[in-house]
């Protein structure tokens, strides 16, 4: 998950999850610039549920107390031993999977 920090600012946080419940959060100042680990007030709860045919996580991330517009990208990436790795999001506005896109941050306010 992606989340701008302001509007007016192309800063943004990246939040990274796994259904094992790792998890890792960090600041950019742009696109891809200064990368930096953020430790969360709260750590993010990450509650995976396995079914025969999918797999559901489900994420609880509080970015209280945290500059934040509200505007965000979700991705995934996938590895399926068939299949190898597959890149998903609500939007890919660039040939190659780009998560970091500043037109990927469509959620909350143009989707």
């Amino acid at each position: 998950m992606f989340v701008h920090k302001d509007s007016n600012s192309p800063a943004y946080y990246e939040l990274n999850i796994s259904p094992s419940g790792q998890w890792a959060l960090y600041s950019f100042d742009a696109y891809h610039k200064n990368m930096t680990p953020v430790i969360p007030t709260r750590p993010p709860r990450v509650h995976a549920i396995q079914a025969e045919d999918r797999l559901e996580v489900q994420v609880r991330a509080d970015f209280s107390g945290r500059p934040c517009t509200g505007t965000m990208a979700v991705s995934a990436v996938i590895e399926d031993s068939a299949c190898g790795l597959a890149y998903w999001a609500v939007t890919h506005p660039s040939v190659e999977p780009d998560f970091h896109h500043s037109d990927s941050f469509i959620i909350g306010s143009r989707l």
